[in-house]
């Protein structure tokens, strides 16, 4: 802040002595400094060519920048879909799988296990040792 006061002040005074229409010189006698011609100069044409150019640099940039943030929507939007692919196979794979293994539990129920499919396989052959087997078993 200080350094921003500094320079202000400098160009305040500046500015106050280039007002003063005379000067006085080293003996003290008054001095009117040489009248200004006032020329206005025209800009010269290399000016506008270099704001042109910058024009049609800036122009460039920011047509590359529109392009590699549409790259890059692009891009996000395919991995997008494929994630989105992705978790639908699995849904799928694991309906399949749920439904499977649901038909697998049914069809288990359907069946006789154990000393009772024994039973219904081998008939009256072994009837006995199937029965010591229950007792054993606690059933």
């Amino acid at each position: 802040m200080i350094p921003r006061l500094i320079a202000l002040t400098v160009a305040v005074l500046f500015a106050f002595v280039s007002l003063v229409p005379a000067a006085v010189d080293a003996q003290g006698t008054s001095t009117t400094p040489a009248a200004k011609s006032p020329t206005t100069a025209p800009a010269p044409a290399t000016t506008d060519k270099k704001d042109a150019k910058a024009e049609d640099k800036a122009e460039k940039k920011d047509e590359k920048a529109a392009k590699k943030d549409a790259k890059k929507a692009a891009k996000d939007a395919k991995k997008v879909e494929k994630a989105e692919k992705k978790t639908a196979k699995k849904d799928a794979k694991a309906e399949k799988k749920a439904a499977k293994d649901e038909a697998k539990a049914e069809k288990s129920d359907e069946k006789v296990k154990g000393l009772d499919r024994a039973d219904q396989a081998a008939g009256e052959r072994g009837a006995k040792g199937r029965d010591t087997a229950r007792s054993k078993q606690g059933r």
